[in-house]
């Protein structure tokens, strides 16, 4: 009996691996059909979705009462507890508890959808390494202490001293609890999981760090603070640091660096200082009054800054993100 094998033209096309090993762990590793990061992306953001369900009815509830119909001034008073009549706190456990639904959908998605171990969307190393986040969150959280101070010698007006110990102190704790979630949910889908998916078929890693850098900002486009600043002027407050989280994460092999960031930054504005236009309300040390562009200023220096300074320190090749 005559058996037709296969001829090497019909095997499918592999593309050439990449400079990356964290992309290229992504391609190596379970099971990595196209249909299946789709698949996963539902299932993680339905786990999102399923967990706000709480926070959303409050939301409409709230705004149902006051009759709010501008959409602006709907954005606005659906992220103010004080507007909505509830506990600043208890409405921050609700709003990030979202973010561990979508969390669990994920860890779900990438274990038995994919069958990976989650880790293999964190880092391409064999375990996370914390020193590269611990000091990254630490230099993070020292320059936006840097920022507001240098803004508060400026213009001590415009902020508002409104410490009080006790919910502060409930705030903090929340933050440490359910922070994680959120920033690290945001960074192992977009920087990890989806970024890893889009490298199947690229030749370099320029297009998965441009595509979840634009994506990441675009996801943010229902914040507050775009309804009040505008869209261009906001856009670039977000796409910037995806970029540079994305950039990072393909020279290091890994989001430890990024997974640092990003928690810094979102502890600092839960924890030190927020104003009325911003997506978390907390009991902070500080109320800024009006808007600072001052701080907008720095916060688009502080990009460049923290890449040229963890290049000098971990010795990056820049050949990975176009090789």
């Amino acid at each position: 009996m005559e058996v037709n094998y296969p001829s090497p033209q019909d095997a499918p096309q592999q593309p050439a691996p990449l400079n990356s090993e964290f992309l290229q762990r992504g391609r190596i590793e379970g099971k990595n059909d196209w249909w299946r990061y789709t698949l996963g992306i539902v299932i993680s953001m339905a786990g999102y979705f399923l967990f706000s369900v709480p926070v959303l009815l409050i939301m409409m509830k709230g705004v149902a009462q006051l009759g709010i119909t501008d959409p602006e001034e709907m954005t606005k008073a659906m992220t103010n507890p004080k507007v909505l009549g509830i506990d600043t706190n208890l409405f921050l456990i609700l709003l990030l508890l979202g973010y561990v639904g979508g969390m669990i959908g994920l860890y779900l998605a990438v274990r038995y959808l994919h069958n990976k171990p989650f880790v293999s969307i964190i880092t391409a190393a064999t375990r996370i390494r914390w020193k590269r986040f611990t000091g990254a969150a630490i230099a993070w959280f020292i320059f936006s202490c840097i920022c507001i101070f240098i803004a508060w010698v400026i213009d001590p007006a415009n902020l508002q001293f409104t410490f009080n110990l006790k919910p502060f102190l409930i705030t903090v704790a929340i933050a440490i609890l359910f922070l994680p979630a959120q920033t690290w949910w945001e960074e192992f889908l977009l920087r990890g999981y989806l970024m890893q998916g889009i490298a199947q078929t690229t030749k370099t890693a320029l297009i998965p760090i441009l595509a979840t850098s634009l994506i990441f900002g675009l996801l943010h486009s229902g914040n507050p603070e775009v309804a009040a600043y505008g869209f261009w002027y906001s856009m670039p407050m977000y796409i910037l640091p995806g970029l540079l989280f994305a950039m990072i994460a393909v020279m290091d092999g890994g989001l430890e660096i990024p997974m640092g960031f990003h928690f810094a930054n979102n502890l600092f504005g839960t924890i030190a200082v927020t104003n009325d236009v911003s997506a978390i309300q907390a009991s902070t040390i500080f109320r800024q009054i009006n808007p600072d562009q001052l701080i907008d200023l720095l916060s688009l220096i502080q990009y460049p800054l923290f890449l040229l300074l963890f290049w000098m320190i971990y010795k990056w090749d820049f050949k990975k993100l176009y090789k």
